[in-house]
């Protein structure tokens, strides 16, 4: 299993959309788990919408949303585990 992580910040009531996977990605279609977490404390944060595609070369891509519901900006770490 393989484990990559990412950070980012996102204004309060701000979303974006995280990728990963392509050339060098092939899965077998198993699962890939995608999270994200805040490191500000008081900081809350939903991940949502995940979603894969196969593309035509046998490779995988993953996608989850992230959207910061606190009051103020979060500092957030996310990680993507795959099989």
């Amino acid at each position: 299993m393989a484990i990559f992580e990412f950070n980012g910040t996102l204004a309060s009531g701000a979303s974006t959309r995280w990728w990963t996977g392509g050339s060098g990605w092939y899965t077998h279609g198993q699962l890939v788990q995608l999270d994200a977490h805040p490191l500000n404390p008081g900081s809350q944060l939903v991940y949502y919408d995940f979603g894969s595609t196969l593309g035509n070369d046998g490779f995988w891509t993953y996608y989850v949303s992230v959207r910061n519901i606190g009051p103020s900006i979060v500092n957030y770490h996310m990680r993507v585990w795959v099989p």
